[in-house]
């Protein structure tokens, strides 16, 4: 067999196979393999979507659930801070915007006819 390639796939040692091989994707036991690629703490071969094995894994999750609790947590303020905008506008100016026939809408802070509820016609598809 007249061989083309040497297989790429990283052994648990962290070096290449190195079988040599007529497929470009590695030899007859590791060409349906996942890619692997090296840790990027330990360079311990890792097939996992961080890139991190899974001694160093831990310390990629922690960090992603305090980003997803901190981006709740400015997303509850920010709908607060516009809740409380709309309402401290809407007392303020309410005289005025009834004399001129409009209203606002609650999302996104547009003039509106007065007739029609609190959210405009794109705010109220979503």
């Amino acid at each position: 067999m007249i061989s083309e390639y040497s297989c790429p796939f990283l052994c648990n040692t962290g070096k290449a196979c190195g079988n040599s091989c007529i497929r470009p994707e590695g030899c007859r036991f590791h060409w349906k393999a996942k890619k692997r690629v090296p840790c990027s703490d330990c360079g311990k071969p890792t097939a996992s979507a961080c890139g991190q094995c899974p001694d160093h894994v831990r310390g990629y999750y922690v960090t992603q659930y305090y980003i997803r609790l901190r981006l709740e947590l400015l997303e509850r303020l920010r709908l607060e801070m516009r809740e409380r905008t709309f309402d401290e506008i809407m007392v303020r100016h309410r005289d005025a915007l009834a004399k001129l026939n409009i209203s606002l809408c609650k999302e996104c802070l547009l003039p509106i006819k007065l007739e029609e509820e609190v959210y405009c016609d794109s705010c109220r598809s979503e």
